[in-house]
């Protein structure tokens, strides 16, 4: 995209901003960031340019936000070990998925929001029912940190990256991993599926990019 002027700074965290997110919120387009050493969640009005909400509630750094698309709510994942749901509107956290010892490391909602995926420090992937809070599934094929998860957009495939060096396409219907692509030389940092091919990028600490297609 063409970027015309100068950027504006958006200024309120006391501490290194591990993720941001755009949030379209009933026409109004918001920016929501996540703070590691605040330890808080800010959203902020791109228009305006102005911090219009802090979320607090995790007890360490926050590292991981995923943002539906059809419903005001976000989900954010710490080093706390907590999965913490957001209601925007009310900008207060809804409910409290995991309460664990082992950080969140990244979060991702299915194409129909319904089902939150999240990768954990102790290679574990955690699924979520949305409506209801549920855990649903606990994936354990990984050997290292799960780094990355990553719906694919016809939601039946989730991606996992993890600093055991593998990517893992996994089918959620019933958890059975259908697939391992190896090839990375070092720790897998992230992995990502095309929007309409059979492709998937990954990228890792052995300075590669892949792309298995």
């Amino acid at each position: 995209p063409a970027v015309v002027g100068e950027p504006t700074t958006l200024s309120g965290h006391t501490g290194t901003v591990r993720c941001v997110e755009w949030c379209d919120r009933a026409g109004s387009m918001q920016v929501l960031s996540a703070g590691a050493g605040d330890c808080a969640l800010r959203l902020w009005d791109a228009e305006q340019k102005c911090c219009i909400g802090t979320l607090s509630g995790h007890l360490d750094h926050v590292q991981a936000l995923a943002v539906s698309a059809s419903s005001p709510v976000v989900a954010s994942g710490g080093k706390d070990g907590q999965v913490r749901l957001w209601d925007m509107r009310q900008q207060s956290c809804i409910r409290n998925l995991a309460s664990g010892k082992e950080e969140v490391l990244s979060l991702h909602l299915n194409p129909s929001d319904t089902i939150l995926a999240g990768g954990f420090a102790d290679a574990a992937c955690l699924l979520w029912e949305m409506r209801m809070g549920r855990m649903v599934q606990t994936l354990k094929h990984h050997q290292h940190q799960c780094r990355s998860v990553h719906y694919a957009s016809d939601g039946r495939w989730l991606l996992t990256a993890s600093f055991d060096g593998t990517v893992a396409c996994v089918d959620v219907s019933d958890g059975h991993v259908s697939a391992v692509l190896t090839g990375h030389t070092d720790r897998v940092v992230c992995a990502r599926t095309h929007p309409r091919q059979p492709w998937v990028l990954s990228c890792g600490v052995d300075k590669t990019v892949r792309l298995w297609a």
